[in-house]
């Protein structure tokens, strides 16, 4: 069972170990749990924007957070 949870750090998501916190955050780990997620987020918000977290090692994340949703792989 997916869950999107609110306000994590992203640093620990970080090469760089910097970055605020994400208002909202799902780990998907198979094409199933992203679509459940997906289902999930519709419910929450379908106006605050999205990004796709993969390593970490190519993107610096502002202190400042992000205000939707960040999925990691």
């Amino acid at each position: 069972m997916v869950s999107i949870q609110k306000d994590v750090s992203l640093k620990n998501f970080s090469n760089y170990k910097i970055g605020g916190n994400a208002k909202y955050f799902l780990e998907a780990t198979s094409l199933d749990e992203l679509k459940e997620g997906f289902a999930k987020w519709k419910e929450i918000s379908d106006t605050l924007p999205t990004f796709i977290l993969g390593g970490g090692t190519n993107v610096l994340i502002s202190d400042k957070g992000f205000d939707g949703l960040v999925i990691h792989r």
